[in-house]
């Protein structure tokens, strides 16, 4: 047996005793709820909405940007992509809105990720770019950490290996040590598979062993899972079909931690694989049927297809008529499923604008709104010290008039007094 596989349970041991710390923050000035989706998207999801509705109304287009990035992580760990796509696009704009550079690359990132999970790799260097474009006057090391990431994804999807291996080390060696263990740990991951599918087995190996050591300080059980998966995935490599399987359980524990079908699904996915590799068929079969089960309720067409077209493959050695014709009849809906899809893809950002548009729309109502109650506070202010003004001039005029009338009374009186004194003294001279 290898070192790596004698050395996981040791881990795993580790694991349980210690308990696994909280999550350790990634980014900047993070929304509670971001991290919290890690362990309970489906709550973050229900939360999110009043939240948003008040940023709306307080016009906090930076608040809205980091509610959208908690979103689109909900999104994430939930494995729906049109969400997770949405979600980033409008963090994107929102940011742009409040003039917010780090958030709105952080939204790019996360669109593109959304794109590449749909297949829409066109979409996805897009938005990519121009978040390296963003990041080039910026000292900011753990979002270039994390558009490699992003990188390293795509060229693997596309079977680019040799490049997601050379992505996922760059994105490592901009990490500063101790930072973003979250990110470091998805490049190891990255890293770990597309050294399996060149059988750099030794590379595969080491990333595995860092990545695990790191993932004991963060509480996201998806992640977990995704280790979990590279150690089987490499396990099957080697033609080890036991080890295998105990990775698709440690894979079933932690989508039961999280109820995440997905998750279930890949490790359904790698124990019937395990099956085959021991020459179980009929395990096997069973598998990938749960398998193929768990995605469909996703409507993860591509992970259904993937394994339906293997199931095909096995009935098409094995079983009768009927369950062949049936398992082609579903091969061809998927293939009908996923065209639907792309098609979709190509027209859902208009959407997303429109639903940007709409928020925009509502916020500009809130600052309309907003405006109209603060002009009539200041009119009623101005009114107010233009009243107590007239009246601190009315006395002042009052006074002045009295004291005017009070000027004016004596001195009659002195012109009186003179003008008889002359009139005396005009007498007395006749």
């Amino acid at each position: 047996m290898h070192r790596l596989f004698t050395w996981i349970p040791a881990m795993v041991a580790l694991m349980v005793a210690t308990g696994v710390p909280a999550q350790s923050e990634s980014y900047r000035d993070q929304h509670e709820l971001e991290v919290r989706a890690l362990i309970d998207p489906d709550a973050v999801l229900l939360a999110l909405a009043p939240l948003r509705q008040q940023a709306i109304q307080a016009g906090n287009q930076r608040e809205l940007a980091r509610l959208s990035l908690a979103e689109a992580n909900a999104c994430r760990v939930q494995a729906d992509w049109f969400c997770q796509r949405r979600a980033g696009s409008l963090a994107t704009e929102s940011a742009r809105a409040a003039g917010d550079a780090y958030l709105e690359v952080r939204g790019l990132i996360v669109s593109a990720r959304g794109h590449a999970a749909m297949q829409d790799f066109n979409a996805a260097e897009k938005a990519l770019g121009e978040a390296s474009s963003r990041l080039r006057g910026m000292n900011e090391p753990i979002l270039r950490a994390d558009v490699a990431l992003a990188y390293s994804s795509i060229s693997a999807s596309l079977g680019k290996s040799e490049l997601a291996v050379r992505y996922a080390e760059s994105g490592i060696a901009e990490l500063p040590a101790g930072m973003a263990v979250s990110v470091r740990v998805r490049l190891q991951r990255n890293l770990a598979k597309s050294a399996v599918d060149l059988r750099r087995f030794e590379l595969a190996e080491a990333a595995l062993l860092d990545a695990q050591a790191s993932a004991t300080d963060l509480d996201d059980p998806k992640l977990r899972g995704e280790i979990w998966l590279e150690y089987g995935r490499m396990a099957l490599a080697r033609d080890d079909a036991a080890t295998a399987r105990r990775m698709a359980g440690l894979i079933g524990n932690e989508a039961e931690q999280l109820q995440n079908s997905q998750l279930g699904g890949l490790g359904l996915e790698l124990a019937a694989r395990a099956d085959l590799l021991a020459n179980d068929r009929v395990a096997a079969a069973k598998r990938l049927d749960e398998a193929a089960a768990r995605f469909r309720a996703l409507d993860l067409y591509r992970d259904e297809f993937r394994v339906v077209r293997e199931l095909a493959r096995l009935r098409t050695e094995s079983a009768g008529k009927g369950e062949v014709i049936e398992v082609m009849a579903r091969l061809n809906e998927l293939s009908e499923q996923v065209t639907r899809r792309e098609r979709e893809v190509a027209t859902d950002d208009f959407e997303d604008r429109l639903r940007y548009v709409e928020q925009e729309a509502e916020l500009s109502r809130a600052k309309a709104g907003a405006e109209a109650d603060r002009l009539l506070a200041e009119t009623a202010t101005r009114a107010s010290r233009l009243s107590r003004v007239i009246a601190i001039v009315s006395t002042l005029a009052v006074l002045a008039l009295g004291t005017l009338y009070l000027v004016l009374r004596r001195t009659a009186g002195k012109l009186e007094v003179a003008e008889t004194e002359g009139v005396n003294a005009l007498a007395r001279q006749s």
